[in-house]
C-alpha cells in the first residue's frame, strides 16, 4: 500500500532538456487508487508524519472533528542507522497513546513525506544525498511504527512537491495556521503557534520542534483534502452507473 516516488526529472549536459516524467504520473495514479480505497473504508483518523533522524513531526486529524493531537520524537547523538530503532520506539509510543486517546475503531490513513533527489537542484541535500537516504530510513521506521499500531492502515508516501508544492516552509506553515485559526509567529524557516493550541500534546514539544510538527499537521490536512476529492470522484462515478 506504499507509494514510492518515480524517476526524477533529468537534465542533459549543455542545453537543458526536460525528460518525460512517467514516474510522476505513476505516483499520481497510485495516490488516486489509495485515496479512493481510503474513501471506501470509512477512515476516521488521518496521521501526518514528517520524517527526520532526530525530531519526527506527527499530527493527528480526526475526519469529523479536525486536528486532535501532535507529537514528536527526540533522538540525540545517534547516527541514522542507530537512530532508526529509537525513532520507531518513540513513534510507536506516541501513536499508541493516540490510539488509546481516541479509541480508534475505523481504518487509519497515514501520510508520510517521501524524499527525492532532484539533479537540477543544488541544495545541500542534493550535494549530500546520503542525508536523504538517512531521513528516508527513519521515515520508514516511523511508518512501520504506525503499521505496528494500526496493521490495516493505508499508507501514502508523498514527496514535498506533491503535497505542498514549492512554497517556502514558513509561508506554508503560516497558511496552515491561518486556516486553523491559531495565533502564530513566523520564525527563520518555519512558523509556530503561540500560546495554547486546542490539541493534545502526546510528547514534549519544544518551540523548535514545531518546524517538523507543522509539516506533520500539513501532511494530515493534505490527506484530508485528497480524501474528500476521492470521495467526490466515487460519488460521481456511482451517479453515472
Amino acid at each position: 500500500m506504499v507509494s514510492f516516488p518515480g524517476k526524477p526529472v533529468g537534465w542533459s549536459r549543455g542545453k537543458a532538456k526536460r525528460k518525460s516524467n512517467k514516474g510522476g504520473a505513476s505516483d499520481r495514479a497510485h495516490h488516486r487508487e489509495l485515496f479512493e480505497l481510503a474513501a471506501q473504508s470509512e477512515v476516521d483518523l488521518i496521521v501526518g508524519i514528517d520524517p527526520d533522524c532526530k525530531n519526527v513531526g506527527m499530527g493527528g486529524f480526526e475526519v469529523l472533528h479536525g486536528p486532535s493531537w501532535v507529537a514528536t520524537t527526540h533522538v540525540k547523538d545517534l547516527k541514522a542507522q542507530q537512530a532508526g530503532p529509537e525513532v520507531f520506539r518513540q513513534c510507536r509510543e506516541a501513536l499508541t497513546e493516540a490510539d488509546n486517546l481516541l479509541s480508534v475503531t475505523a481504518r487509519v490513513l497515514v501520510i508520510v513525506e517521501g524524499m527525492r533527489i532532484r539533479r537540477a537542484q543544488s541544495d545541500a541535500a542534493t550535494k549530500n544525498p546520503q542525508s536523504l537516504v538517512d531521513v528516508s530510513f527513519c521515515g520508514g521506521m516511523a511508518a512501520g511504527a504506525a503499521l505496528s499500531v494500526w496493521p490495516d492502515a493505508i499508507v501514502v508516501v508523498a514527496e514535498p512537491q506533491t503535497w505542498k508544492g514549492g512554497v517556502p516552509k514558513e509561508i506554508h506553515h503560516a497558511r496552515l495556521l491561518d486556516s486553523l485559526g491559531w495565533d502564530y509567529e513566523v520564525m527563520s524557516g518555519y512558523a509556530r503557534p503561540t500560546g495554547e493550541v486546542p490539541v493534545a500534546k502526546l510528547s514534549k514539544i519544544n518551540k523548535a520542534d514545531w518546524k517538523h510538527v507543522m509539516d506533520g499537521i500539513g501532511l494530515a490536512l493534505w490527506g484530508q483534502s485528497e480524501l474528500k476529492k476521492a470521495a467526490a470522484r466515487l460519488r460521481r462515478e456511482a451517479g453515472r452507473k
